[in-house]
């Protein structure tokens, strides 16, 4: 009978442990998983917009210096090279628009269409410069591509956001799930012990009553 018990509880001990540690390789799993997401998709991210957001303003740069009179030698460098910069950006726009952590939300459409209305501009203003009409370009900056800029840099800063958000619900979600699989982990930790301890406690009663009731025979048979 004992050998039968002590096997039982020992199956048992044995039994919480793998149900532990199984529990233990999910989660980690998991967590790995959760922290893989998190850096594709948080950081890298977060690191292109800010890129994107550079190019934009580096391709608004040179708009104005091709309408300074200080660079007026150097024209004919410095409109091909707004002209590459542009398609530069057309480019990192595809990219980062084909980012998954976008998906189900208006971002992707958003930068699109800023990006060709200003590639649009780019290329009015571009004409205009070539054609040595720089009152015009001048005025058509100040009109319609300064503009343009401007929301360009308002959609990019409302995307970065939402990755910053998206982060943050990530994390807190992982911490979360971390204090509710740490309470389900001690619990299952602590099976073993509580059923060793009741089983001492129910052993130890037993005991007691055995004693209580062989003292209180012996007491009989002596009256």
């Amino acid at each position: 009978m004992r050998s039968s018990i002590r096997y039982w509880i020992l199956a048992g001990l044995l039994a919480a442990n793998l149900i532990v540690g199984v529990l233990s390789l999910y989660f980690v799993r998991s967590v790995n998983q959760r922290y893989a997401d998190l850096f594709e998709h948080g950081a890298p991210v977060i690191y292109d917009l800010r890129t994107l957001t550079r190019e934009v303003t580096g391709v608004q740069r040179l708009a104005r210096r091709i309408l300074s009179p200080e660079h007026e030698m150097a024209w004919s460098g410095l409109v091909p090279e707004m002209e590459a910069a542009r398609n530069q950006l057309d480019a990192r726009v595809q990219e980062i628009s084909a980012i998954s952590i976008f998906g189900g939300t208006p971002y992707p459409a958003e930068i699109q269409a800023i990006n060709r209305e200003y590639s649009t501009h780019v290329s009015e203003f571009l004409q205009l410069a070539r054609a040595g009409k720089l009152v015009d370009a001048a005025a058509f900056n100040l009109g319609e591509l300064r503009p343009a800029h401007d929301r360009f840099q308002e959609t990019l800063d409302g995307a970065a956001n939402h990755v910053e958000v998206q982060g943050r619900h990530l994390r807190d979600r992982y911490a979360k799930d971390s204090r509710f699989f740490g309470g389900i982990s001690l619990a299952f930790a602590s099976a073993p012990l509580v059923a060793v301890s009741l089983g001492l406690l129910a052993m130890t009663i037993m005991i007691g009553l055995l004693f209580i009731v062989f003292v209180g025979s012996r007491t009989d048979r002596r009256t």
